[in-house]
């Protein structure tokens, strides 16, 4: 047996138990939406954005859109917000992703996605847009299914990267899915149904006894 034979499966096991303690290690982490207006709140999330970007982006207004932050145990370990857009209405803008350096690579940014959409999905926006100046963001947003666009107005820094993700789209296929399984179930219930082999058996006994009681009379 050739050596590539050997090793293949050894990493196919490999990689199937890394992704299993990425797994474990990411469902440790609690994900809430918060309340950036209270006061110990606004000041966690101040607290984290000095940390993670220092002065490397603008600062943030918690008092005004939809935020989020990542615990471990009791400690604040990353954040999230959302507003709606000022350059595109009636979607969400995807102001701030930060995660603490030492708590990176757990699947945090992926999971704040997911809150995020479902926030401007509740909010009834169309979609949301972003943008981002690191290559494992832009991986992160490229497998969440955004896609890069050209504002008309480039609003964020020189090289940065602009995603933009439509919920239109998959809502109309999402409904065209579940037309056809109503049909199916339709179909289904409307079908006559086929009597089972035992039941033709009794119900030509019972006729046998009638027309053999009848005969008596």
């Amino acid at each position: 047996m050739s050596q590539l034979a050997l090793t293949e499966p050894v990493r196919a096991t490999n990689f199937a138990r890394y992704r299993g303690m990425r797994a474990t290690a990411s469902s440790r982490y609690r994900i809430r939406e918060v309340d950036g207006s209270d006061g110990a709140i606004w000041l966690e999330m101040e607290s984290l954005h000095a940390l993670i970007f220092w002065r490397d982006a603008p600062p943030i207004d918690p008092e005004h859109g939809h935020w989020w932050i990542a615990r471990l145990g009791r400690k604040a370990v990353a954040f999230a917000g959302l507003i709606e857009s000022p350059d595109h209405p009636s979607m969400g803008y995807l102001l701030r992703v930060g995660v603490l350096p030492a708590y990176r690579g757990n699947g945090l940014q992926r999971r704040f996605l997911r809150a995020i959409e479902a926030r401007a999905k509740r909010n009834g926006w169309f979609g949301i847009v972003a943008d981002t100046r690191d290559a494992l963001s832009a991986n992160n947003f490229a497998r969440a299914g955004y896609r890069i666009f050209e504002p008309e107005r480039r609003w964020a820094f020189l090289d940065s990267i602009y995603w933009c993700k439509e919920f239109g789209k998959r809502s109309r296929r999402a409904k065209l899915v579940k037309a056809r399984l109503k049909r199916k179930v339709r179909k289904a219930v409307t079908k006559p149904r086929k009597r089972s082999t035992t039941s033709r058996r009794k119900a030509t006994q019972r006729k046998q006894r009638r027309a053999g009681a009848s005969r008596k009379r």
